[in-house]
């Protein structure tokens, strides 16, 4: 009788579970204030995306940005991992930098990114919005 009731308890839990998968499938739109906000219809929102549909990107992407940051400043000499968070406007230009580590190479690195050419704007379907990009960072030992 236990079998028979995990048997029932099992295949109800599978055919929920493929039923959800089928509705997300339908409709995915419905579900993506799960993972993120929904866009609203209004293109001026003001509003700072973290999941969108196309992420921000910089020329070249992040070769790219290493190149931009090596000719503004000389490279650290000790292996450095730094993360900074950039909010991307509409028009592609970098707003903001922040960071929770205020050391002075920190410091220097958010100077720099935020003087960046304009980035490639974030988007959902075919309208710009506001993003926010978390950028990692990594600066191997050099000798």
């Amino acid at each position: 009788m236990k079998t028979l009731i995990a048997f029932a308890f099992s295949l109800f839990c599978f055919n929920s579970v493929k039923t959800q998968a089928q509705s997300f499938c339908e409709n995915p739109e419905a579900y993506i204030k799960v993972i993120g906000k929904k866009v609203s219809a209004n293109p001026n929102t003001n509003e700072i995306f973290e999941f969108v549909e196309t992420p921000p990107t910089f020329q070249d992407g992040l070769a790219g940005i290493y190149r931009f940051i090596e000719s503004k400043t000389t490279l650290p000499t000790s292996k450095t991992k730094i993360a900074v968070q950039l909010t991307i406007e509409k028009n592609g230009k970098i707003s903001a930098v922040n960071s929770d580590n205020n050391d002075l190479l920190t410091t220097k690195i958010k100077e720099i990114l935020s003087t960046m050419p304009n980035w490639q704007a974030a988007a959902f379907g075919k309208t710009k919005v506001r993003s926010r990009l978390k950028l990692y960072l990594y600066f191997p030992l050099t000798s």
